[in-house]
């Protein structure tokens, strides 16, 4: 290229919030997600709680969302959250989702405004805390014993000009996030006016 390389920087775009149905006649499942934009890079005072509330909200199979919309209600079989910092640019995202056959759609819309007004409302508990804190320690001690993921988290800081103690410092902010940290970011971040959905699926069989 005669042109010099330069980064396009990610921005935050002031986009309302929507709400969109997208007809698929031709599709047996269904697809609902939402989400939104958030100031928030990984190296944040809020970040370590981020990362323990995102865990918490839909991180795993013992998450609030994969309780409520696969053990609870039974929609879904593949049921997705959380709240995630960028690495480079002060811009981050909340994403939720799940696939599901199109006449659950409105149930699990449903069910997924009530488990974040819950979380905003009633917090977490300390035992939550303590769980989630285990599984991104065990996460990230997995991805370490990985010699594909660890070449990759390696180029990947070498990038960003970080080296190994910037984990391990991460990794004692962690260690540290209380519930009451948990409940504030969540309040700050997972804002269900800032959301902007999306369903996909067969309409008729919707209604």
């Amino acid at each position: 290229s005669q042109a010099p390389y330069a980064r396009l920087s990610d921005q935050l775009w002031s986009q309302p919030a929507t709400s969109a149905r997208i007809d698929t006649k031709d599709k047996e499942m269904a697809l609902i997600t939402a989400g939104s934009q958030v100031a928030l890079r990984d190296d944040s005072p809020d970040a370590a709680a981020v990362a323990v509330a995102s865990q918490i909200f839909g991180g795993s199979t013992g998450s609030r969302l994969w309780m409520r919309l696969r053990e609870r209600d039974g929609f879904s079989y593949g049921v997705w959250g959380g709240i995630y910092a960028g690495d480079e640019d002060p811009v981050g995202n909340v994403v939720m989702g799940a696939i599901l056959a199109p006449q659950n759609l409105a149930k699990a819309r449903a069910a997924f405004v009530e488990e974040v007004a819950r979380l905003r409302d009633q917090g977490v508990t300390d035992d939550e805390v303590v769980v989630a804190r285990k599984a991104l320690r065990e996460q990230e001690d997995n991805a370490l014993a990985d010699d594909g993921n660890l070449v990759g988290m390696l180029r990947r800081d070498r990038y960003l000009g970080r080296d190994l103690g910037w984990r391990k410092a991460r990794r004692a902010a962690i260690a540290q996030v209380t519930a009451a940290d948990v409940t504030r970011v969540i309040k700050q971040y997972l804002v269900p006016a800032q959301l902007t959905w999306v369903e996909a699926g067969d309409l008729a069989k919707a209604k």
